[in-house]
């Protein structure tokens, strides 16, 4: 369809050509595995790959790594709220780059307030309409959201 496929070769130089642009995984098999290797193809890889992990007990792991930011996405994760909170309370002594992403239906709680007053930034997927976007984030404290059609200047922005 017109698209390229990436290969660690491509994505080095893309990154090295981009030294401003991040990219946010979403491995779905091997995550650790994949994810080490993705570390040892460029330097620029532990600030400009932010990874992906499912389960809390990855966060110290990929933390381990040396990436300088973690996503922890939710979609997988059965726990509590309060399992959430306790979990990330216990690692972020250890990283200051921990943010959270969750489905529409987990952000529709006080979840992300509380995540907000431990300094852990939220984030909501996937909304593609602006009054949405704007409810997530005044009635939910949500930072920001994941979108496929949004623009930073389109109303609710």
């Amino acid at each position: 369809g017109g698209l390229t496929p990436c290969t660690q070769e491509t994505l080095t130089m893309w990154l090295e050509k981009h030294p401003d642009a991040y990219v946010v995984t979403d491995i779905k098999d091997d995550n650790l595995g994949s994810l080490a290797q993705l570390m040892t193809m460029s330097p620029a890889a532990k600030w400009q790959i932010i990874p992906q992990v499912y389960q809390p007990d990855n966060l110290e792991k990929v933390a381990a790594m040396g990436f300088e930011q973690i996503i922890w996405t939710l979609y997988r994760y059965t726990g509590s709220h309060d399992e959430i909170i306790r979990h990330v309370k216990r690692f972020t002594p250890h990283s200051a780059g921990l943010a959270v992403t969750m489905p529409a239906y987990k952000a529709q709680s006080d979840l992300p307030g509380r995540l907000k007053q431990l300094g852990i930034p939220t984030y909501v997927h996937t909304i593609n309409d602006p009054r949405k976007a704007m409810m997530f984030r005044q009635k939910y404290s949500v930072t920001e959201i994941y979108t496929a059609t949004l623009a930073p200047s389109q109303p609710g922005q």
